[in-house]
């Protein structure tokens, strides 16, 4: 018997509605959550992924504590009080001797952030950051600038938009499904695509006007 089991995908930060297919406890098949309107059922490859990556013989499955060099592959099997043991007076050794400020974690961003930050300031570091420092921080400043409150606060109404101006946002190659969906409604209800872009891209091809940059002359 297939049994239909609704979650949230894991493999980017995105965290798409997800269907999935489990028969006799095992997955069978991902798709997007049909039940959301935005997602219709699809999903890009990498949730599509998320199947693979729980048959990979490669993955780990329970704790191991290397033996020996780094590099030379040697592990063994614990257990996850003696994993988590182990990680604890690693960490204790690194703070006596340089402090806690000396410890910092890094991540991907998502739904966990609150927790790793308040990991970290149990340890008595301030040290936290994620992709955002190098990647969207610059965004976040701007919309805070101009408009008082974070991009992420931001919602982005694609389906209904008249006129749409991507400026060296590849959307149509993203892992945004329902960001995808959005726009390609927003299509066929006579809306308006503008891409400004260094390359003729998937979305340029979609694009009612498409500006090609030639970097190093036409940022003026």
């Amino acid at each position: 018997m297939v049994d239909k089991v609704y979650s949230v995908c894991g493999m980017c930060t995105v965290r798409c509605p997800i269907e999935v297919e489990v028969e006799n406890g095992e997955v069978m098949f991902i798709k997007g959550n049909p039940h959301d309107p935005g997602m219709a059922g699809a999903l890009c490859p990498r949730g599509g992924a998320g199947y693979a990556l729980t048959l990979d013989d490669e993955r780990p499955q329970f704790p191991m504590i290397r033996q020996g060099e780094r590099g030379e592959g040697k592990w063994k099997r614990v257990s996850w009080d003696e994993a988590l043991d182990y990680v604890a007076d690693r960490l204790k050794g690194i703070m006596d001797k340089y402090g806690p400020e000396s410890v910092l974690w890094s991540d991907r961003g998502g739904p966990f952030r609150d927790l790793h930050m308040a990991f970290v300031r149990a340890l008595g570091s301030p040290n936290y950051c994620n992709h955002d420092s190098s990647c969207a921080r610059n965004v976040q400043h701007a919309a805070k600038s101009v408009m008082g409150m974070g991009r992420k606060d931001v919602s982005y109404d694609y389906k209904n938009c008249r006129h749409l101006v991507l400026q060296t946002r590849n959307i149509f190659e993203a892992i945004n499904v329902k960001e995808v969906n959005g726009v390609l409604d927003m299509k066929d209800k006579g809306g308006q695509l503008t891409v400004i872009d260094i390359r003729a891209n998937v979305s340029a091809s979609k694009a009612d006007n498409f500006m090609l940059i030639r970097p190093g002359t036409d940022y003026a």
